[in-house]
């Protein structure tokens, strides 16, 4: 399950990227 967390956490963090520029 630790590799579906680390996919979620880059997951939001690409997504607030995208919204930041």
């Amino acid at each position: 399950m630790l590799t579906l967390y680390m996919y979620v956490m880059i997951s939001i963090c690409y997504h607030l990227q995208l919204m930041s520029m």
